[in-house]
């Protein structure tokens, strides 16, 4: 004999309403609730609770326009006031900008300038004295230590403008070490043959 559990067909209703339940939980669903009226009860409220539901207006419309009323209470903001917060905004970062002065080097990279622009002007003076040297390499290497350069001239201006970079930083200290190893390496091969 089977005892009837209300609570079983209550978990399962919504599922049984929605048609999500299969063939077997179906059959159990409607045998158990017809043997129950509580359970048949509930079913039914449901079911008039679902059809009641589905016939109502997915959508309403306000009876009028309530637009202006909202236009209306919105906060104003005169013309002006962008237009001098964006003025203000200019001046200070441009007026700012000529006000802080750029930061002096400290020590050591003064003193790391001084030891690069030394070894590049004795690589430079070696490869200069390098008598057996091809001068189409030559003019290769005049070529990349000149494009050399001219990336380290613009990375220092843009370091003018943005000292505090340190991409820009980073940046330069690779091209100077750039350069410091093309001109070793060349005098270095130079000498060596």
């Amino acid at each position: 004999m089977n005892v009837h559990d209300c609570s079983w067909v209550e978990d399962r209703l919504d599922a049984w309403l929605d048609d999500e339940l299969d063939e077997v939980e179906r059959l159990r669903l409607e045998t158990e609730a017809a043997g129950c009226e509580w359970c048949a009860k509930d079913l039914e409220a449901n079911r008039k609770l679902r059809v009641a539901v589905r016939q109502l207006p997915t959508e309403i419309q306000p009876t009028r326009d309530l637009w202006p009323a909202i236009d209306r209470q919105r906060p104003r903001l005169r013309a002006w006031i962008p237009l001098a917060a964006a003025a203000t905004l200019a001046i200070s970062l441009v007026g700012g900008r000529a006000l802080i002065p750029a930061p002096t080097p400290v020590s050591a990279e003064t003193d790391w300038r001084a030891e690069v622009q030394t070894a590049n002007a004795s690589f430079r003076e070696a490869l200069d004295a390098s008598p057996n040297l091809d001068p189409a390499v030559r003019a290769v290497i005049e070529k990349n230590l000149a494009d050399i350069d001219r990336a380290i001239g613009e990375i220092e201006k843009a370091l003018e403008q943005n000292p505090s970079s340190a991409l820009l930083q980073k940046a330069l200290v690779a091209m100077e070490q750039q350069r410091s190893d093309l001109l070793r390496t060349i005098t270095l091969s130079s000498k060596a043959g």
